[in-house]
């Protein structure tokens, strides 16, 4: 008994295929395009650290007089954090309603900040950040939790 070969058998698997594997392909992209996004909100994060940090006075600093309560110092590090997250695709709202939810956090005799790695032994800056991103695929919303250490250098001036 001969066997009649099917016609067209190719063409119908591809066709059933194709939209599967491109979906997943397109949501693998997203995906790794989302967790980009949240790196570069971790490096504005930290650049606004090191700016805060760098706005310090430091004799204050050295004689233990310091607060948190300098003006210039949240400025500039909300000031870089905007500029940084300008163009951040999955950012859900402004860079500047992003900056103004920056918690700056002054750590006189050093440490480690709240969910950072490391310790400092000399006076530290911490700035933590919740980011609203858009989810993957543009559903819902997620907030990571991101945190940035800077240590003061006293010696500068």
């Amino acid at each position: 008994m001969k066997r009649r070969a099917q016609r067209g058998q190719a063409l119908v698997l591809v066709a059933v295929v194709l939209p599967v594997l491109t979906a997943l392909l397109l949501g693998a992209l997203d995906v790794a395009l989302r967790w980009l996004d949240l790196a570069r909100v971790e490096d504005a994060l930290r650049q606004a650290a090191r700016s805060g940090a760098l706005e310090f006075r430091y004799a204050p600093l050295a004689a233990n007089r310091v607060t948190l309560d300098e003006p210039r110092v949240i400025a500039a590090a909300e000031g870089t954090l905007v500029t940084n997250l300008t163009g951040i695709i999955s950012l859900a709202e402004t860079p500047a309603a992003t900056a103004a939810r920056l918690e700056l956090t002054l750590l006189p005799a050093g440490g480690s900040c709240p969910q950072a790695v490391g310790a400092s032994q000399g006076p530290t800056l911490c700035a933590a950040l919740r980011p609203r991103l858009t989810g993957p695929l543009g559903i819902g919303y997620w907030e990571p939790q991101v945190v940035a250490a800077e240590a003061i250098d006293i010696a500068q001036e």
